[in-house]
């Protein structure tokens, strides 16, 4: 009987004391640094713990446990718990040696498109065209432009330039209703109408179109366009008429 209570006595005082509990800290060789985010592994056991950001770590160990450091950064380390530590717990700091990567020489070869090697150029004679190769347009049919722009603000704002635009734009409307009198649908359109000629024909430059315009119409967008422009001169004439009316009242 006190063989046995000493038995579970031993026992419970075993399991009180429980498993000694190994602190750590690692740190650089090179300058003494804390090394964070250490793979630590008990090859015993291979239960395996992490660094913290201080290059702290715990874990429980016994006598004799050999532990694998491991970094990307630095060499593998080993540490053996030694055979004499306390019951509760154990703490050490560890070095680790700081690793150099040995990288492959790699040739790196100029292509065809590119080089940095300097490339010679071929020099030649500029193409500058002879006295009489230049060929000058005729001045009374180019019209002022960018290439001349004197001539083309003296056709602008000069007063001769302005007389001629407006004689070229009497011969065309000159021209224009000469070939509203000579249209062989001009009887018929007068019928339609029933506009007289001299009507008709203020009507019709009033409403003129382009070659453009016409060729991109339809026959009810042309009947529209008619209708809403034979407004515009009603309109147009009626204010042409207050106006005679008023000069002739002055």
């Amino acid at each position: 009987m006190k063989i046995a209570l000493l038995y579970i006595s031993l026992t419970i005082t075993t399991l009180c004391a429980g498993q000694p509990v190994f602190e750590g800290f690692v740190r650089a060789g090179d300058n003494g640094e804390p090394v964070p985010q250490v793979y630590i592994v008990n090859l015993r056991t291979e239960t395996s713990v992490l660094t913290n950001n201080l290059g702290f770590f715990s874990m429980d160990i016994e006598t004799g446990d050999s532990l694998l450091l491991s970094h990307l950064a630095f060499s593998f380390t080993y540490y053996v718990i030694p055979d004499s530590i306390p019951d509760d717990r154990h703490i050490a700091i560890i070095d680790m040696e700081p690793r150099n990567y040995l990288i492959d020489e790699v040739s790196v070869e100029s292509y065809k498109l590119t080089t940095n090697k300097p490339r010679r150029m071929k020099l030649e004679e500029p193409n500058v065209p002879d006295a009489e190769d230049v060929e000058y347009p005729n001045g009374e049919n180019v019209k002022p432009g960018f290439s001349s722009p004197v001539d083309l603000l003296y056709w602008y704002f000069g007063s001769r330039p302005r007389q001629l635009r407006e004689l070229r734009r009497l011969q065309q409307e000159d021209a224009y209703r000469e070939q509203l009198r000579s249209g062989s649908n001009r009887e018929i359109l007068i019928a339609i109408t029933g506009l007289t000629p001299e009507e008709l024909e203020a009507f019709a430059y009033f409403c003129k179109y382009g070659d453009q315009p016409i060729s991109t119409l339809n026959d009810y967008d042309l009947l529209v366009s008619l209708l809403n422009c034979y407004q515009e001169y009603l309109e147009y004439q009626e204010k042409e008429q207050v106006l005679e009316d008023a000069e002739a009242g002055w």
